[in-house]
């Protein structure tokens, strides 16, 4: 998959996200006016960017549930996990995480007064290594910034 296809799935969803409204009795108000939690409004932005990928590269399925087998399944059984985040840090499963390829996504935090916008996008292979555990009382995993930073920029 290209760049170009994934700054483009990432525009895409970030500016239906910002744009969209939502009818309420007689009323239509912005999606971000709900004042939305940061991982709600992520886990918005992480389906739309698979779908419009698998969209403007038929040759990946988009796969809304992700589960053990990614969140995008293309060619030759390739797949690729999408991860979101409104901070510094991408936080996955440690408990389902295996070796892949990651498309990681960061923006701004969403408010009232202000659109979401991107940070920047990071692609690349992650493996168990690369992940840190969030402890022992959660099943949570954080990638280490020395991987982050092996991913390359595409956005």
């Amino acid at each position: 998959m290209s760049s170009k296809t994934i700054n483009q799935a990432v525009i895409d969803a970030v500016s239906s996200v910002n744009n969209s409204r939502l009818q309420i009795r007689n009323r239509r108000i912005p999606l971000l006016g709900l004042g939305l939690q940061s991982n709600t409004i992520c886990a918005i932005i992480h389906n739309l960017v698979a779908k419009r990928i698998s969209e403007l590269n038929p040759k990946w399925t988009f796969r809304p549930h992700g589960g053990a087998g990614g969140d995008l399944g293309g060619p030759r059984n390739i797949e690729v996990e999408i991860k979101t985040t409104t901070d510094k840090r991408i936080k996955g499963n440690r408990v389902t995480f295996k070796p892949g390829y990651s498309i990681c996504v960061f923006l701004t935090k969403p408010s009232q007064n202000t659109p979401l916008e991107i940070k920047e996008v990071r692609c690349g292979f992650l493996q168990r290594r690369d992940w840190t555990s969030g402890g022992q009382k959660t099943q949570f995993s954080f990638v280490k910034g020395s991987a982050l930073s092996r991913l390359r920029k595409v956005m």
